[in-house]
Order: structure tokens, then C-alpha cells, then sequence
């Protein structure tokens, strides 16, 4: 085969992956925008009280962006305002293994354990994360 050949073979393909990973790409951007504006709602109801809703916002928008942990986190907290404590505790032990800096999830993931009756693992993830926690927290929990 010779390279003319190659090349007339080769071009529709390239052109094809191009405007399908361009496709993929404006896909993920415009899901990534939808569910920070659930986020966002998510919190607003979360502000009033409104746990239902937030739990609805919230899972709408980790379903959109499942690998961001800022969203895992605010599904995790609204389950917990909730008293849906194993709910809880899943989502942010994935909120914690996605991003593991953040201490209010790792507090909350405390608190969800301790709810779920995990005396042993709350005081595993107090230990593991005592630098991301501040000390009058680490002290009520």
C-alpha cells in the first residue's frame, strides 16, 4: 500500500475520532455546568431545610459528574440531614476516597459512622484525617 493510498484510507478516520471526541468533550463541559447549577440548588435547599430536595438536586447532580468529590460531599451531607445515615456514610467514604483533603467530608464521614453505630470506624477515620480536622470538631466527635 502506498502512502496516497494510506493517507485517503486513513483521513475519513481521523476526522471521524476528531469530531467525536470534540462531541465528547462538549458533552462532559455542558454536564459538568448542569450539575454544578444542581449543586448549587442542592445547597440552597440544604440552607432551608429542605433535605427532600436537596437529596433530589444533589443526586441529580453526581449523577452528571460522578468522579467530583465536591458533589459526593454535598450528596453525603444532604443524606445525613436527612437521617438517611448508611446513604450517608457510603456516599462519603467515596466523597473521602475521591478527595481525601477536605475535612468537613471526612468530619461528616465521622459523624455518619457514628450514627450507623461504627464506634471503631469513626475513631479509624478520626485518626486517619486528625490533620484535616480541626481540634474542637475532632473533640465533639
Amino acid at each position: 500500500m502506498n502512502t496516497r493510498t494510506l493517507l485517503n484510507l486513513s483521513l475519513p478516520a481521523l476526522l471521524v475520532a476528531g469530531a467525536t471526541m470534540a462531541g465528547a468533550s462538549a458533552r462532559a463541559a455542558a454536564d459538568a455546568r448542569a450539575a454544578n447549577a444542581m449543586a448549587a440548588k442542592a445547597e440552597k435547599s440544604l440552607s432551608k431545610r429542605d433535605t427532600g430536595a436537596a437529596v433530589a438536586w444533589a443526586e441529580r447532580a453526581v449523577s452528571l459528574s460522578p468522579q467530583d468529590a465536591a458533589h459526593r460531599a454535598l450528596l453525603g451531607r444532604s443524606y445525613l440531614r436527612a437521617g438517611r445515615f448508611e446513604s450517608a456514610r457510603a456516599t462519603l467514604e467515596e466523597a473521602v476516597r475521591l478527595d481525601g483533603r477536605e475535612g468537613p467530608t471526612a468530619l461528616n464521614l465521622v459523624l455518619a459512622e457514628i450514627a450507623t453505630g461504627d464506634w471503631a470506624g469513626a475513631r479509624r477515620t478520626l485518626d486517619e484525617h486528625a490533620e484535616k480536622i480541626g481540634a474542637a470538631d475532632r473533640g465533639l466527635a
